[in-house]
């Protein structure tokens, strides 16, 4: 199948494309071996779903609020007391679900708290050393039914 693939990828570049194909143990093969660094041990699909296994993580909660007249972003909860009822409307709140990072915009949070809402998240995830490419979506008060994935991981 991989050599029929092969074929395909040359034919739709119209034979731009250099296909070569190696057998195990061809002697020839030394090209193939050092554009992939070498040859080396090859792990047993035991050991590459350890590495595939999901990682612990615990959901939490943040706030974004200027209530006190400075925009203040605090830890609210973490786990299971990650909760719904937990939001309020006149706050902003960043939810790490662990894949998924949500802007939950509280329908009366003022003007400040909803322009940096999006780049409290973005700072959220490089402080703690998370992928800046993590998806983030913001999720308006009134609207989480229609946003994939907030309900469950508000649940």
């Amino acid at each position: 199948r991989a050599a029929e693939h092969a074929r395909r990828i040359a034919d739709e570049r119209n034979g731009r494309a250099k296909v070569s194909v190696f057998e195990e143990g061809d002697a020839d093969a030394t090209t193939f071996w050092e554009a992939i660094g070498g040859r080396g041990p090859v792990m047993s699909a035991a050991e590459a779903e350890k590495l595939n296994a999901p990682v612990p993580f615990e959901k939490a909660l943040f706030r974004l609020s200027d209530r006190t007249g400075k925009l203040t972003f605090k830890e609210e909860s973490r786990g299971v007391a990650v909760a719904r009822s937990k939001l309020d409307p006149a706050d902003v709140y960043v939810v790490d679900a662990g894949d998924h990072v949500y802007v939950w915009i509280g329908r009366a949070s003022d003007k400040e708290e909803r322009r940096c809402s999006m780049q409290y998240a973005v700072e959220y995830l490089s402080r703690h050393g998370r992928p800046l490419a993590s998806p983030i979506t913001r999720v308006l008060d009134g609207a989480e039914a229609t946003t994939y994935g907030f309900v469950a991981a508000m649940a």
